[in-house]
């Protein structure tokens, strides 16, 4: 009798066993919970909507939670949508048998996006005049973005919200003269907070670096300050001729130089510049002069 006990046990321990190591690593694939997901998504805004197929549950026994993932999902909104590469969150198993269902947080991983498209997406629900500023001005690249959030107790979203990604190929265009194009930098967005990292840019064919540019809410304002290494920029004739005619005794003809910047400001919410401070280290490397004789001088 003893025996038939232990080889039961036996048995119903591996059982177990095997359940839980195939929940914990597999997982199971359902739509239980998708209509949960999308109320969660509606918090952010009733009119945004997102496109579910079944959801994958895996088991996490350590934390005794749900681990839900979904791929290939869209977030739908005015008849566009945005593509996700997926959409991950957690149930507490404990709320799920007190019979008090909830979803405490979304990480939503974005697919390659437009940078233009994803502007006009965001404009549907959030018609700012910076968004219709940026939306007219980027004209190229791409980017690719994750962004954890969190609920309070009423659904709302949490101010501890994060967003990192990086956005590479980017072109903004100011004027038909000055263009930024080949854009490239990785960021983190936290409330109040940005960080741009290894920012690299070609204006006018001229390549800039910004290894780090802090955005941080002072009040009412911004602050700024960041970082811009020049390696070699050579000044177009446009520019050469601006200097000149601030400086007729100069008559630069050719100047080439590489430089080391670090500058702070702050800026208003009408967009207005205090407070600037620069500090530059300019190493010079051909500067070409047109002398009284006309004969060009190389200083």
């Amino acid at each position: 009798m003893n025996k038939i006990i232990y080889k039961i046990f036996v048995i119903l321990f591996l059982f177990i066993t095997i359940l839980l190591a195939y929940l914990s690593i597999v997982g199971i694939n359902t739509n239980k919970f998708n209509n949960r997901i999308i109320d969660k998504v509606k918090n952010i805004d009733k009119n945004l909507d997102i496109e579910l197929q079944k959801v994958n549950i895996l088991l996490d026994i350590f934390s005794f939670n749900l681990k839900i993932k979904t791929i290939g999902t869209n977030l739908i909104y005015d008849k566009k949508s945005i593509q996700l590469a997926n959409l991950k969150s957690t149930i507490s198993i404990r709320s799920l048998i007190n019979n008090n269902f909830s979803i405490t947080n979304l990480k939503i991983s974005t697919k390659t996006i437009k940078i233009d498209d994803l502007i006009s997406f965001i404009r549907l629900f959030k018609n700012d005049t910076k968004l219709y500023i940026a939306e007219k001005l980027v004209k190229n690249g791409f980017i690719v973005a994750d962004i954890d959030i969190e609920f309070d107790t009423e659904g709302k979203i949490k101010d501890n919200y994060f967003i990192n990604g990086f956005v590479k190929n980017g072109k903004i265009n100011f004027s038909k003269k000055n263009n930024l194009s080949k854009i490239s930098f990785t960021f983190d967005i936290k409330k109040n907070y940005f960080d741009l990292q290894n920012i690299k840019i070609s204006l006018n064919d001229n390549y800039l670096f910004i290894p780090e540019l802090l955005t941080k809410k002072n009040k009412d304002n911004y602050l700024i300050n960041g970082k811009i290494n020049n390696e070699r920029v050579k000044l177009s004739q446009n520019n050469i001729n601006l200097i000149n005619k601030k400086n007729p005794k100069l008559n630069i003809q050719k100047l080439e130089f590489a430089s080391k910047n670090s500058f702070s400001f702050e800026v208003n919410k009408k967009f207005k510049i205090d407070n600037l401070q620069i500090d530059s280290n300019i190493d010079l490397k051909n500067l070409f002069l047109l002398n009284e004789n006309k004969i060009l001088t190389k200083v």
